[in-house]
């Protein structure tokens, strides 16, 4: 019976000399790991090769996905060694820490590109029959922007639903924003796929909303009618009051009523400040 132990390829004695380039190798290690950067920056940021251990943890994963995942390595039957946290420190910061062998061998095969073939002893039989389905990086890299794409339109159509397309439903054209308004005055807007609109009058000094007299659509647009901007008491003169319309309340309204917050709906404005002049009507 054969042995289960296959050599791919063996490293030069001359590798593990004094005179070894660490600098080269580590210049391959980082390169290596820009390549996993490309491909998920959130799982694999960028950071600084010093002496802080933490730094590595992203750097050990790589290793970890370029052995066992990408070249199908058994996590259990296998010569490597993946290196700590602390060694990776010591291994970019400490020109005196000298790793050991199999460390040495499982860095500099991490190096290379994951396309070779693996450089340690495997002691799984099955090895060559397993899956290798690698996808390269321009692959990937297609599927994520077609990804971000897909999800921008997505966004893009729920916020044009959700807010651009209902505002342009409805719309307050009178009065304008920051405007001095008497007690009674005219509103008018525009308004589609609705019959009616209701309107609301919110105290800004007492938090009051109140229902205004529904106004009907006319030619399947426009709507023309009267609010009531607080009472004629002198104590509303100058305070600030805001106004909303509203398509299809979700519960039903009666002009006069006096409520906690704005109405639920399928449509609403914008809000409309105005300032509460001393004049009762428009002139």
């Amino acid at each position: 019976m054969k042995s289960s132990r296959f050599i791919t390829e063996t490293f030069p004695l001359a590798f593990l000399n004094k005179d070894f380039d660490f600098k080269t190798l580590r210049d391959d290690i980082k390169k290596r790991y820009f390549f996993y950067n490309q491909l998920d920056t959130d799982r694999f940021p960028i950071f600084e090769y010093n002496t802080n251990r933490k730094n590595y943890e992203s750097l050990k994963e790589a290793f970890e996905e370029e052995f066992f995942v990408q070249r199908g390595i058994s996590r259990t039957k296998n010569n490597l060694h993946i290196p700590s946290t602390n060694t990776l420190a010591l291994l970019f910061t400490d020109n005196n820490y000298t790793p050991s062998q199999k460390i040495l061998n499982t860095c500099r095969s991490f190096a290379k590109e994951s396309g070779n073939k693996t450089n340690f002893v495997l002691e799984d039989e099955r090895v060559n029959s397993l899956p290798k389905s690698t996808p390269t990086k321009s692959m990937f890299t297609l599927s994520r922007i077609l990804l971000f794409l897909g999800i921008t339109l997505l966004l893009s159509f729920v916020f044009y639903q959700l807010f651009i397309h209902k505002h342009e439903r409805l719309y307050i054209k009178s009065p304008s924003t920051n405007t001095i308004v008497p007690r009674i005055v005219s509103i008018e807007g525009t308004a589609e796929k609705a019959s009616e609109v209701w309107v609301v009058v919110k105290s800004k000094s007492t938090n009051k909303y109140y229902v205004q007299q529904p106004i009907e659509i006319q030619n399947g647009k426009d709507w023309v009618g009267r609010v009531i901007i607080g009472s004629v008491s002198s104590e509303d003169v100058g305070q600030a009051f805001e106004i909303k319309a509203f398509l299809n309340p979700a519960k039903k309204l009666k002009k006069g009523d006096e409520l906690p917050a704005w109405p639920a709906s399928e449509v609403s404005t914008e809000g409309i400040e105005v300032i509460r002049g001393s004049k009762l009507t428009e002139e």
